[in-house]
């Protein structure tokens, strides 16, 4: 009896996150275009309208810099929080870009990038990586703290689970990450 519940329980789940992803597919792909490219450096003109990208000074902020090069697809969006987010990935890290258009241009107006870890952990939903996880908006779009540094982890490290890391306690995790393989 417990076997089976838990099956049906499992087959619920699935088709709840088979739903929830057709939503959100559907959602996004109502939110208006969407370009990518494959391999691109971010000064690209193709990416011109979001020069100001490369105005922030990130090291100030906290945030690591921007790979030379990588995979990018524009978001536009229709009455969010933003008018068009980048969807930057490169050699484990995913970065989003969020942009507000004002006085006729593409304004930065916050940033997240999420670095993988070599460690795997258990979660309900499978083997997921340790992630760490910059966060820093001039205006509310994940609901972050506004004009600070926000740094999370995810995953079984206990030195690393604490509620805001500073910069310089992930320093040696991000260096080490980012020369794996």
């Amino acid at each position: 009896m417990i076997r089976h519940f838990r099956k049906i329980l499992c087959f619920t789940r699935c088709i709840l996150s088979l739903c929830a992803y057709s939503l959100l597919s559907i959602t996004l792909i109502g939110c208006g275009k969407s370009q990518s490219y494959p391999n691109i450096s971010l000064s690209d003109p193709r990416l011109s309208e979001f020069s100001d990208l490369l105005t922030i000074n990130r090291a100030i902020l906290g945030l690591p810099a921007l790979p030379p090069t990588a995979k990018v697809s524009v978001e536009r969006s229709n009455g969010s929080s933003y008018d068009a987010m980048l969807h930057i990935y490169s050699k484990h890290e995913g970065r989003t870009i969020a942009f507000r258009k004002e006085a006729g241009k593409m304004k930065w107006i916050g940033e997240q990038v999420i670095l993988d870890g070599p460690t795997t952990f258990a979660t309900p939903d499978g083997k997921l990586n340790e992630t760490l996880c910059w966060t820093y908006e001039i205006s509310s779009v994940s609901g972050y703290p506004l004009n600070q540094l926000n740094i999370t982890y995810n995953g079984p490290n206990p030195a690393l689970s604490v509620r805001n890391l500073a910069a310089a306690s992930v320093a040696p995790f991000e260096i080490a990450w980012r020369a794996l393989p």
